[in-house]
């Protein structure tokens, strides 16, 4: 049996709950074995397995108990419990991003936990590993002597009255640890949440126990109970002195036994804070309400004055790997399927390394390819043609192909380029769980948006190209119609000619010319040698070009209806060649660079030999050249360029 929780009812874990859903529907979990899931207040829930909203302690401790290994989310109260059973488990930590949670704490804790040897999920793929895999962890959490520090403090108060503040969970098991200093005091009372656990364990603790309304988490109306349920604790109970561990409950009686009864008012920050306090701390420190504030990590006391660190803890300041380096192309088998995750960027670097694990693969292993995208953040033409070059692998050993948790980002660019249709993607939302820099933050509240060659959005050539086109058009009506009646007479057909190239980011467009050659041009073509090396087609004497038509293409004549393709925005007067689908099929990953800029009328390639470059490497080391160099002063020569070789003895076919 697989034991899944989520544990506090107040956030939704639907990640979670996706995510195990995704794994019985491909065989990752035995749709024999039984599942069981804790789910809280998710709001989506796996097929076939057994569901329990909220699960009592003991019933809780029994599964964990039958089962063969746990699958739980990211809180030190969970791990503690977890690690004691000696069974295997893995630990998913929740977002603020996706609503899981108030804040990114549990991405700080489970890189923490990582660095102690216990298991962490943050994408499917790494879940899936550890169920292929298990292997039991050795979880050793520091204990801070907190007891001594606060005797050392208040060791002379033990005569006066205490009030002990907290929520249910871990935050009970730190108070529950901090009892040989709170039973030095004479009188005591609790607030807390009421749960199995905290009635059973107070049951034989003196004074009175007050039961806090929770869920307190985007719920005003258990806010504003909880205020005046302090108002009544604090007349009545008159403490001299309120301890809270770690808990957003407490901010109502921590503020008010400040300003009403004079407290002394001590708050432990929970240990799962290891690099930003919690906001309540933070509302307690902004309005002075705090005679001590403890936290468990050194990194926190450096960065905030008057903070205290507790003694003898081994946690110190966790240095975040670079996300790149926990997202690197991994990859595993198992019955049958190969499963990959990708890094956090796929472009010419990445790529490299990319293709040489797909090289590497064990294809006759493999009936199923699945590429774990959820690390995926950021993706560009060369990324593109790894994904391809990925589906035609599968497509040729006779797999199929699957992509997992494609972030909305990722997403929209394989619509944007028109191949989103080509891939199975399997739907599993909220799955990013790295820690995020608040650059990055920002950048995903946005809508999605491609980081693009400076070239591609600039406002000042799109302001050229704009006017460039006007012009080449007015110029092309006057032409049209004693272009149109020479095309006629010479090879009855079309006037125009239209062709599917791709622009930018491999995007289809159907781009325009006069026709230059005979009506049944493509049917021919298989008849006609191939004077250039490697992936374009080009023969000087090619007998499907009519008289006309030769014309046209000595004076580039036959290009002027592409200045409508430049008014759509799918070109630009100045870029790369425009390459065919079916010279895209035979691209390698350098060669896909090549589609990060428009695509253009002329450029460095079509000023530099035009017909006479016969080698596709060149044209390819042209256009990466005009991308590396681009600027307004060097598509403006480039222009010029263009007209002197037009008017040139040299001039020829593009």
């Amino acid at each position: 049996m697989i034991l899944v929780t989520v544990g506090t009812e107040q956030y939704p874990f639907n990640a979670l709950m996706d995510w195990v859903n995704l794994l019985i529907r491909n065989g990752f979990i035995d749709q024999n074995e039984e599942v069981v899931v804790q789910y809280g207040c998710s709001t989506k829930l796996p097929d076939q397995v057994k569901v329990f909203k909220l699960l009592p302690e003991s019933a809780f401790k029994t599964l964990v108990d039958q089962a063969r290994l746990i699958i739980a989310h990211c809180g030190e109260g969970t791990a503690l419990l977890l690690e004691a059973s000696g069974k295997p488990y893995v630990l998913v930590p929740r977002t603020q991003r996706f609503g899981e949670h108030v804040d990114d704490h549990q991405l700080e804790l489970a890189d923490a936990l990582e660095q102690q040897g216990v298991s962490i999920a943050r994408s499917p793929a790494s879940l899936t590993k550890f169920l292929t895999a298990t292997e039991s962890t050795d979880l050793k959490l520091p204990q801070a002597d907190l007891c001594k520090q606060l005797s050392e403090y208040y060791g002379d108060s033990t005569d006066k009255k205490i009030m002990l503040v907290c929520s249910s969970g871990g935050h009970f098991k730190e108070m529950q640890q901090l009892k040989p200093f709170r039973q030095q005091f004479q009188s005591s009372c609790w607030v807390t949440f009421r749960a199995e656990t905290t009635k059973n364990e107070l049951q034989d603790e003196p004074g009175r126990v007050y039961w806090a309304h929770s869920p307190t988490n985007r719920n005003l109306p258990n806010l504003v109970r909880n205020l005046f349920l302090a108002f009544k604790v604090l007349q009545r109970e008159q403490p001299n002195l309120v301890l809270s561990t770690g808990a957003g409950v407490a901010v109502p009686f921590l503020l008010l036994a400040k300003l009403l009864c004079r407290s002394q008012v001590i708050f432990v920050e929970s240990r799962t804070r290891i690099k930003q306090l919690s906001l309540s701390a933070r509302i307690l420190r902004a309005f002075a309400v705090l005679d001590q504030l403890f936290v468990h990590s050194p990194e926190l006391a450096k960065r905030y004055p008057k903070v205290q660190c507790a003694r003898s803890t081994e946690v110190d300041s966790v240095i975040r790997q670079d996300s790149a380096s926990k997202s690197e192309t991994t990859v595993f088998q198992h019955q049958g399927t190969t499963v990959l995750s990708t890094p956090a960027r796929l472009t010419t670097v990445e790529v490299l390394q990319f293709r040489a694990v797909l090289k590497g693969l064990d294809q006759s292993f493999s009936q199923k390819i699945v590429l774990d995208m959820s690390a995926t953040k950021f993706i560009d033409s060369t990324g593109l043609g790894a994904l391809v070059a990925c589906l035609k692998l599968a497509q040729a050993g006779k797999h199929e192909l699957v992509l997992w948790s494609v972030i909305p980002e990722v997403r929209a660019t394989l619509v944007m380029v028109g191949i989103d249709r080509a891939f199975n993607i399997e739907e599993a939302a909220a799955t990013a769980r790295t820690y995020r820099d608040k650059d990055l933050k920002r950048q995903l509240r946005q809508d999605p948006q491609l980081k693009l060659h400076p070239s591609v959005n600039h406002p000042i050539k799109r302001s050229i190209d704009i006017v460039g086109a006007v012009v080449g058009l007015s110029i092309m009506a006057i032409l049209l119609i004693p272009i149109s009646i020479a095309i006629q007479l010479d090879d009855p057909g079309p006037i125009f000619f239209s062709q599917v190239r791709c622009g930018l980011m491999s995007k289809r467009f159907r781009i325009w010319k006069f026709r230059s050659m005979v009506a049944n041009a493509e049917a021919l073509k298989s008849q006609i040698a191939n004077q250039a090396n490697g992936n374009f087609f080009k023969n000087d004497k090619d007998p499907r070009i009519t008289r006309v038509g030769r014309f046209l293409r000595k004076t580039s004549l036959d290009e002027f209806p592409q200045f409508w393709n430049v008014l759509l925005g799918d070109m630009s007067l100045v870029g790369t060649r425009p390459p065919t689908a079916e010279e895209l099929n035979h691209y390698d990953a350098p060669e896909w660079a090549r589609l990060d800029v428009k695509p253009g009328i002329t450029g460095e390639w079509q000023v530099n030999g035009r017909s006479k470059i016969r080698n596709f490497e060149d044209v390819i080391k042209l256009d990466l050249k005009y991308q590396k160099n681009w600027s307004l002063k060097r598509d403006l020569s480039l222009l010029l360029k263009t007209v002197t070789v037009l008017f040139s003895k040299d001039s020829g076919a593009i």
